[in-house]
């Protein structure tokens, strides 16, 4: 009898993360494959009922319970667990896993489940609606489009890590265009990197959504700017920016003035929260920045100070806000009332 294998994607199970995990994928695509039956653990206490339960982690704040992580039958990895030397620990899958066909069937059972329970369809479209996969890692080719592209699905979901970075950039979207499928890269693309060739590219091909690229240091302001100006010569399209916050240099004054920067080029940001800012002083303001710029219809037309109080005066947004306030006065004299209608209105 084969060994039974249990696929336990913690963002799922854990923190409600509503996009599959290409190493659980992956995985069942490759025990599948050798005629091992694979399961979605949808709940926790399923794990007792394998041979061997595969646990992938994207994001550091995702709490595992303990008792899961203590399974001697457990093998874990993922971006979300530091380096160790626990011989469960996978710093990374076998090459023979890593260019697997993804299992794209992997989270039917589940969706059902969840449809079942009064869910809506469309919620689930990241499961259905795309391949997934990365070309390039870490600035270096990784793999084709080939590998990992299902054409009975509509679009292309890509994890690469910083495309611009490969030299042979080029060859990635010449084979995404053959596909003639649209695409997205995810995790966001360098813009420092971007020059007219790139950004020409960019804008001709079938790019399903929004041009994402991330601002993690105000050092880099001139650098975003001078990238958001020169794709604007190409597209008419608001890019979105990631803006991390909470770490060094990521405080709630950096965090406004990247902004003021991006509502001065017409770009949206997007709050990413790292796992400091839970014991940050600022932690309450983070969380009202975020509920701000990730909402961008409400961010389109109200001021932070006007998002606050639409929560209402007795929240914990007016409170966190407030409070900032009396400590920072200037500081919010300076960005409370900063609009992106107005700021953007010269691009």
């Amino acid at each position: 009898m084969k060994q039974s294998i249990g696929i336990l994607d913690a963002e799922l199970l854990f923190s409600k993360t509503r996009q599959p995990n290409l190493s659980c994928l992956k995985l069942s695509g490759y025990y599948k494959k050798q005629g091992a039956p694979v399961t979605l653990l949808e709940k926790a206490a399923d794990v007792l009922h394998c041979k061997t339960v595969y646990l992938a982690k994207v994001f550091p704040e995702t709490v595992v319970p303990k008792e899961i992580l203590s399974l001697p039958h457990l093998r874990y990895g993922g971006s979300g667990f530091p380096a160790s030397d626990d011989p469960r620990y996978l710093p990374a899958l076998p090459d023979a896993i890593e260019h697997t066909m993804p299992d794209y069937h992997l989270y039917d059972t589940y969706i059902g489940h969840q449809i079942a329970q009064g869910a809506r369809i469309n919620t689930f479209k990241d499961y259905y609606d795309a391949s997934i996969g990365r070309m390039t890692k870490d600035g270096a080719f990784h793999t084709h489009v080939k590998e990992f592209l299902d054409p009975s699905r509509k679009r292309i979901y890509l994890l690469d890590d910083n495309v611009f970075a490969y030299k042979g950039w080029q060859d990635v979207f010449s084979e995404l265009a053959e596909t003639k499928k649209a695409f997205q890269f995810r995790q966001g693309l360098d813009i420092r990197l971007l020059t007219d060739e790139k950004a020409a590219v960019l804008a001709k091909a079938r790019y399903y959504g929004s041009y994402t690229f991330s601002f993690d240091r105000l050092e880099d302001r001139q650098a975003v700017a001078d990238g958001l100006d020169l794709l604007r010569r190409y597209t008419n399209a608001c890019a979105r920016v990631f803006v991390p916050v909470g770490r060094p240099g990521q405080d709630v004054l950096a965090t406004f003035q990247r902004i003021q920067l991006l509502m001065e080029h017409r770009a949206l940001p997007f709050i990413l929260r790292a796992p400091e800012y839970a014991t940050s002083k600022e932690r309450g303001m983070f969380i009202n920045l975020g509920r701000w710029c990730n909402q961008p219809a409400i961010f389109k037309k109200k001021t932070f100070r006007e998002f606050c109080e639409l929560i209402g005066p007795d929240s914990a947004a007016m409170r966190y806000m407030q409070e900032y306030e009396r400590e920072h006065p200037e500081i919010a004299k300076t960005y409370y009332d900063m609009r992106f209608e107005t700021l953007s209105q010269g691009q």
